[in-house]
């Protein structure tokens, strides 16, 4: 198994990404939000591998940073979490805000991510939450800030797929944005709707 690979990114759509390294173009499944951070590089990138080897078939998957990386290898250990729902849950929240979610059991914004009910969203939280306990890079977690901008997240895909626009791509949409803690549920939609391809 490689850790990481360099190189340049030649394609990066709908959660896959390919990266040429010396002639050769790796493809890798990833998230949103590390498809979007990779894919706005000029030059070279780095990015953080995962190979996952079955009787039928070999994947690899790629992330913008070992944290994200670090969460989704935790997240596969869960039962019924595999490497798809384990990027949908990476797809909607940046790592910071799925571990304020874990931390803090907050099933309702899990369970908002697509493929994960609320009993996966339990098991998450009872497999996860202490792993986190004495990790110093979470000390400097805004709380009040992380569950504002998840709410605002949670509030903005759900309108957004009542209107009848794909999770998968509400998502997508909703990860390409900056999310302060000043903006409301409505702005995000209007920013994210005027995202939409027509």
């Amino acid at each position: 198994m490689f850790d990481y690979i360099i190189g340049k990114v030649t394609y990066a759509n709908e959660g896959k990404l390919v990266v040429e390294n010396n002639g050769v173009g790796y493809v890798f499944s990833v998230s949103n939000s590390s498809m979007v951070k990779l894919s706005n590089e000029e030059s070279d990138v780095k990015v953080y591998t995962y190979m996952a080897v079955r009787e039928d078939n070999i994947s690899l998957y790629a992330f913008a940073d070992t944290l994200e990386r670090d969460l989704f290898l935790m997240l596969i250990t869960v039962p019924k979490v595999g490497p798809k729902v384990a990027l949908n849950l990476l797809s909607l929240y940046t790592p910071k805000e799925a571990i304020y979610s874990i931390r803090t059991s907050d099933t309702k914004s899990i369970s908002a991510v697509s493929g994960i009910g609320k009993k996966t969203a339990e098991q998450i939280v009872f497999n996860l939450k202490d792993k986190f306990d004495d990790e110093e890079i979470y000390f400097d977690i805004q709380e009040d800030n992380f569950s504002e901008s998840l709410s605002v997240k949670d509030d903005a895909l759900a309108a957004l797929i009542a209107l009848g626009f794909d999770r998968v791509y509400c998502t997508k949409l909703i990860n390409e944005i900056e999310i302060d803690e000043e903006m409301t549920a409505e702005e995000v939609i209007t920013l994210a709707l005027g995202k939409v391809n027509i």
